[in-house]
This record gives structure tokens, C-alpha cells and sequence, in this order.
């Protein structure tokens, strides 16, 4: 069973990230990476022993797959590591390397950005699910107010050290108790024979 990008070394990782800024750099698609040849491949990537067009060819390929499983993570290292702040060049980066590695994946609107409904109505609780992009886990936050909304995700933040995240809105719910108490009170106002 293959490792998770967690359980990878730091070389590997960096490895990833070395790649990732070299393809960035060159303007390159993927499909203009996969048919280097062994000395356009020393150019761009710097030499690495003696390499054969069939190693070559593993290499590439290994690599490529790689990134490509892993994009959130490597983009997430490739951001932390260059120091990126300005949060449109985060959301460009990621949805940019879904494209240049051809990933389908829902594309960014926003980062970092919690997304919330205001509750109107009594006995209701919204719920809102984040992405931490790091690792692409999944949290699901249950909330009353925007205040208790936030009080949670600064929790949840500070636990998992999440510094780029997606958030979505998945609804506004009303508990299933009060649905059944409303009922019933409705229910009596009627002259039913049973």
C-alpha cells in the first residue's frame, strides 16, 4: 500500500517541491515534460548521475504520477515554503496545478474564507464542512451563531495547525425533536377520529 504524503520523508517531500517550482518555472505541460529526452531533463532538473532513457522514462513517470496524487499537499509545501500571503495567488496555484497535471477537482473560488448562513429560525444549527489543503481532511462544524462558528474553527485551527483551508456551507438544519414536537402540537388542533 502506497505511503501517505504525511508518512513521506522530508527529502521526498522536498523533492516534490523542487519539481513542482522547476515545472512552474519552465512554462512547461506535462505532456512537453514526458517527452524530454535525457539531456533537455539534466537541463531542466539538474544532472543526477548518469541517467538511461529507460530510467528516464520510469523517473518521469513515478514523479509525475506522484505530484499529481498528492497536488493539495505539494502546492500546500510549495506555498509555506515561498511565503506566499496574497490569498488570490494561493487560489491561482491551486487550481492551476490541477489543470497543468490534469486533475479533476472541484476548482478553488475561495481560500481561507468560512463560509456561514445566519440562523433565523429556533431549534435550527447550521453546519459547515472545511478542507484543510495540507492533507485534505475533512471537518464538520455544527453551529448556532457566526461567533460559536468562529470560536470552534479558531479551536479547530490551532489543533490541526490549518493554514490553507476551503470551507462550504452544507445547510441549514432543524432538529429532528423539535420537527416532531411541532407536529404534535399541530396535530392537536385538528378533530381527528382514530
Amino acid at each position: 500500500m502506497p505511503k501517505k504524503y504525511s508518512q513521506k520523508s522530508k527529502a521526498t517531500k522536498y523533492q516534490y517541491y523542487n519539481y513542482l517550482d522547476k515545472i512552474i518555472v519552465s512554462g512547461k505541460s506535462i505532456s512537453q515534460i514526458k517527452r524530454l529526452n535525457v539531456k533537455q531533463w539534466q537541463k531542466l532538473f539538474g544532472k543526477q548521475g548518469r541517467l538511461k532513457k529507460t530510467s528516464l522514462e520510469a523517473k518521469k513517470r513515478i514523479i509525475i504520477q506522484q505530484i499529481s496524487k498528492d497536488i493539495n499537499q505539494v502546492v500546500s509545501d510549495y506555498i509555506e515554503r515561498k511565503n506566499i500571503k496574497n490569498k488570490d495567488y494561493k487560489v491561482f496555484l491551486y487550481n492551476e496545478s490541477y489543470k497543468l497535471f490534469r486533475i479533476k477537482k472541484e476548482e478553488i473560488k475561495e481560500i481561507n474564507e468560512l463560509k456561514y448562513e445566519d440562523i433565523t429560525g429556533n431549534a435550527q444549527y447550521g453546519v459547515v464542512k472545511v478542507i484543510d489543503l495540507k492533507d485534505n481532511q475533512e471537518y464538520y462544524l455544527k453551529y448556532k451563531n457566526k461567533r460559536g462558528l468562529k470560536k470552534q474553527f479558531k479551536k479547530l485551527e490551532q489543533k490541526y495547525n490549518i493554514k490553507n483551508y476551503v470551507s462550504k456551507l452544507l445547510g441549514i438544519y432543524t432538529y429532528k425533536s423539535h420537527t416532531t414536537n411541532e407536529f404534535k402540537k399541530r396535530l392537536e388542533n385538528y378533530d381527528l377520529i382514530i
